[in-house]
């Protein structure tokens, strides 16, 4: 009887277990995460900069026909240098080339606008005879710097490193004035002074560096960029008149009264610009 009861229990045990295996889950494998997207430097952006500017500028001024009536002559061509700094700020956009998983090329415009003023005066002015109560002056006041460049630089993840240069232009106002009073070591007969203002846009090269960095998980590009605007020279002629009443005035035969005759030179110069950049990549 106990062989028969033990026998039973044996075959029930494994009957039943079957049935649990197939009431068992199976288990449940969760897929891998997806890789990080890369980042890709192709493609349009725009942005905005803001830094400061410098500049030296040389100025020169001359009288070769003797519209003052110096007794010593026309003055030897006066000169003077200028130097200052401002702020400058404006925008940017151009589009890049990921050629290869490390190399970039790609093209950049950018305009800004800045306060840069550089004035100089020379006094007095210098003639065979000193003149006392004499004086050039020149003021260059820089609106507008902008540029078209290409840039070439090498990529390293989120990193680009780069150099930049194309052409470059800067839009100014250009005043300038010399005069020679009624007193002083050599006098000229009556008070005179021959100013001229003009608008102008000064063309040149303009090159440099800078390094960006692609702000993880969006599509914004923060920069420190440095550029060199290298801008050719403007020339401009004074007519001489009375300092008191404007009245065009000459002691010259070989430069009547009411023609310019008095050159004012603002020489070739270079503009040093660092900025910060804030860019959105489309």
């Amino acid at each position: 009887m106990r062989k028969f009861l033990f026998a039973t229990a044996a075959l029930a045990a494994l009957a039943a277990t079957p049935t649990r295996a197939a009431d068992m889950a199976p288990p449940v494998y969760k897929a891998a995460p997806p890789p990080a997207p890369v980042w890709s430097w192709t493609g349009f952006y725009l942005g905005v900069n803001l830094g400061g500017v410098w500049a030296h500028e040389n100025f020169t001024a001359a009288d070769p026909f003797n519209t003052y009536g110096l007794a010593g002559g026309p003055f030897v061509p006066a000169s003077a240098g200028a130097s200052n700094s401002a702020v400058a700020g404006g925008v940017h956009g151009g589009y890049n080339w990921q050629v290869a998983p490390s190399f970039l090329l790609g093209i950049e415009g950018d305009f800004s606008g800045t306060g840069l003023k550089l004035s100089a005066t020379q006094s007095p002015l210098i003639s065979t005879l000193t003149n006392s109560n004499s004086f050039a002056t020149w003021t260059n006041n820089v609106r507008t710097l902008s540029s078209i460049r290409g840039r070439v630089g090498v990529t390293a993840g989120d990193w680009l490193f780069y150099g930049t240069g194309g052409w470059g232009w800067g839009w100014e106002k250009i005043t300038a004035d010399s005069a020679c009073v009624t007193t002083g070591v050599n006098p000229c007969g009556i008070g005179v002074h021959a100013p001229v203002s003009y608008s102008t846009t000064r063309n040149g090269a303009v090159f440099g560096a800078g390094t960006e960095y692609h702000w993880v998980g969006t599509n914004l590009i923060v920069g420190l960029e440095y550029l060199h605007y290298q801008l050719n020279g403007s020339s401009a002629v004074g007519t001489t008149t009375n300092i008191a009443t404007g009245v065009p005035v000459s002691f010259s035969a070989a430069c009547p009264a009411g023609t310019p005759c008095v050159s004012y030179t603002a020489n070739s110069f270079g503009i040093n610009e660092v900025r910060a950049r804030l860019s959105y990549k489309f």
